[in-house]
C-alpha cells in the first residue's frame, strides 16, 4: 500500500473515531460510512482502451468542469453512460488535508477532472481533461463508495442541485441510519 493510501485511511479512521454515538444511526459520520461501505480505489494508469472510452465520454460533457464543483462534475460524467459515480475522500500529494470529494469511475478506476495543479485552467478539451485525470491517478488517493445513477438523479430532480448523495439532511441522513433503499427510488 502506498504511503498516501495509508495516510488517507488513517485520516478517515481518526475522523470517524471523534464522532459521538448518535441514537438511531448505524454510522455516526460520513467517514464511518465510507470506511465500512467503501474501498480504496486503484491508482494504476489507464490502459489505451480505457483512455479511449474516457476520452469519448469527455467529448459528451457540455461545459468545462470547474474547481470546487466535484459533485456536479462527477455526476455529469456519470450521466454519459459507461462511467459511474463515487464519492468519499481524496488525499492529494500536494494538499495538506484530505477532502470530501466526488469522482467518476471507469472499470474501477477514478476519473477525476476537478482536482488540478496550480495554473491549470477550466477547459472542456477532452485531451487536456484526460491528462488531468491521468495525473490525478498517480498523485492522489481515493477512498469512497460508488452510488447508482438513480441516487444522484433523484437529488437533481427533487432538489434541482448536485450535491453529495450522503448529505441528505432533508431526510435526516438515511444512509447514516443504515437505509440503502432510498438509493434506488
Amino acid at each position: 500500500m502506498r504511503k498516501l493510501d495509508a495516510n488517507l485511511i488513517s485520516f478517515l479512521k481518526q475522523l470517524a473515531a471523534i464522532h459521538p454515538k448518535r441514537p438511531g444511526f448505524k454510522y455516526n459520520s460520513f467517514e464511518e460510512f465510507y470506511l465500512k461501505k467503501g474501498h480504496l480505489y486503484p491508482h494504476a494508469p489507464y490502459t489505451d482502451a480505457e483512455e479511449q472510452v474516457i476520452f469519448n465520454r469527455l467529448l459528451e460533457v457540455p461545459d468545462a468542469p470547474t474547481q470546487k464543483q466535484c459533485f456536479y462534475n462527477a455526476q455529469k460524467l456519470a450521466m454519459t453512460g459507461e462511467l459511474s459515480y463515487a464519492e468519499g475522500y481524496v488525499l492529494v500529494k500536494d494538499l495538506p488535508i484530505a477532502l470530501h470529494h466526488a469522482w467518476a469511475v471507469y472499470k474501477g478506476k477514478p476519473v477525476d477532472v476537478t482536482i488540478r495543479r496550480g495554473g491549470d485552467v477550466d477547459t472542456k478539451v477532452p485531451a487536456k481533461l484526460l491528462v488531468r485525470a491521468s495525473e490525478n491517478l498517480s498523485r492522489a488517493s481515493y477512498f469512497g463508495v460508488a452510488f447508482p445513477r438513480a441516487a444522484f438523479l433523484r437529488v437533481w430532480h427533487t432538489e434541482g442541485i448536485a450535491r453529495a448523495v450522503i448529505e441528505d439532511y432533508k431526510h435526516n441522513f438515511p444512509l447514516l441510519r443504515g437505509s440503502l433503499t432510498n438509493l434506488h427510488h
